[in-house]
Order: structure tokens, then C-alpha cells, then sequence
């Protein structure tokens, strides 16, 4: 399988590692589109998953005459598809888009929550959201899974001593990281009962502003 991520902004290349890790994980191949990326993180993450080959990487509008040798293209950031608004009306199926904040969503009377689909090519593609931590998500991207190690769901009848040990200082520790700002409609909220219990959280900013005073 071919996927591709595509980010029209020069942020939430950050997100793009957990779409990497799991196409290494089954074996699919993954391509990066974005004109304006100015981090490290690609580097970084060739770095950490000791890749022997480069990620290939393309410009936005290349997307244009390569998209029939993907099976989906993964959309960073929902609605920034001012390139490729006539692709995905004409390969819908193809694009999923990722939504990240909660005030991206609306309330329906069953007490659900769809996509406020502001333009034809959202209502497309499909969607997904990101964030666990929102209040009102439905349906989300990143569930809470349990431990792994080397690659085998552990529990303690089956692994070995070391495997148990490691097992336990992981469960111990209790970390939550964070990565990316807090804004009027990303608040910290949601986290701050944990700062009364015994969990660690890190939190990955690219500037100190971006942490509320509660934290």
C-alpha cells in the first residue's frame, strides 16, 4: 500500500510521525507533500526510526500527476486543501482529513458530533479527529492502547522477569506528553485533574508563551 501525507501549512509536520510508524509497522510505503515545512522533524524522524533511506519528499502541486499511485492521501490539516479542492471532489475516497481542535465539530440532537463541513471536497472525504483530550470527539484517531513491547501485547502470565520489569516502570511512571500550544479553544482543562494525582506531563512547545500559567 502507498499512502501519502499532505500539509498545505508550515505546521503539524509533528503528527506526521505517528502516520510513519505505522505504515513501517505493516509495510506500506509513505511519501511527504508540503512546500513550507520549515522544521526538523522529518530529519528527526529518519533519525529515530533509523530509516536507510530518505523519506521522499514533494512539493504540493506534484500531487496533481502522482495521485493515482496512492492508495490514500492523508490530509494534516482539514480544509487547508486550497491546492487540491478539485482532486479530492474528483477522488474522494482516496483523502482523509484530520481534524484537530474542538470547535471544529457541532452538536447534533442524538448527542453526536459530525464534521461542520464547510465546503463540498470536506463532505468527500473522510474524517477523522486527532485529539483524545477534547471534550466532544465521538469517534477519534489515537485510543489508549495497552502496553507493548517489542512489538507483543504484554501481560504478566505470559512475558518473561525483564519483560514484567520494564512492563512495571512503564505503568509506574504514568507520562503524558503533549505536544503542540494551548489556545482559548485548546485549553488545559481537560489535564489539569491529573496535576492533583501521580502523573508526569511533558509537554513539547516551541515556545514557553504556549504553556498556560496552570501548568
Amino acid at each position: 500500500m502507498h499512502i501519502a501525507y499532505y500539509e498545505e501549512n508550515d505546521y503539524h509536520t509533528e503528527i506526521f510521525c505517528f502516520i510513519l510508524d505505522y505504515c513501517l509497522y505493516h509495510g506500506y510505503t509513505c511519501d511527504y507533500y508540503n512546500n513550507k515545512d520549515q522544521s526538523y522533524f522529518l530529519e528527526h524522524y529518519e533519525n529515530v526510526f533509523k530509516l536507510h533511506t530518505k523519506i521522499k519528499r514533494y512539493n504540493n502541486s506534484s500531487l496533481r500527476e502522482n495521485i493515482d499511485k496512492y492508495n490514500y492521501i492523508i490530509v494534516g490539516t482539514m480544509g487547508c486543501t486550497l491546492l487540491i479542492d478539485d482532486l479530492i471532489k474528483d477522488n474522494g475516497q482516496k483523502f482523509i482529513q484530520i481534524y484537530h481542535n474542538r470547535d471544529d465539530l457541532i452538536k447534533e440532537s442524538n448527542d453526536s458530533y459530525i464534521p461542520n463541513i464547510s465546503n463540498t471536497s470536506d463532505l468527500l472525504s473522510k474524517v477523522i479527529v486527532l485529539t483524545p483530550l477534547n471534550s466532544h470527539v465521538g469517534p477519534y484517531l489515537l485510543p489508549i492502547f495497552e502496553p507493548f513491547l517489542r512489538g507483543k501485547m504484554l501481560n504478566f502470565n505470559s512475558c518473561s522477569e525483564l519483560d514484567a520489569s520494564l512492563l512495571a516502570k512503564r505503568q509506574k511512571q504514568k507520562i503524558i506528553t503533549i505536544v503542540g500550544r494551548f489556545t482559548k479553544h485548546r485549553t488545559c482543562e481537560a489535564i489539569l485533574p491529573l496535576l492533583e494525582s501521580d502523573y508526569t506531563i511533558w509537554i513539547i512547545t516551541r515556545k514557553a508563551k504556549f504553556v498556560p500559567p496552570q501548568l
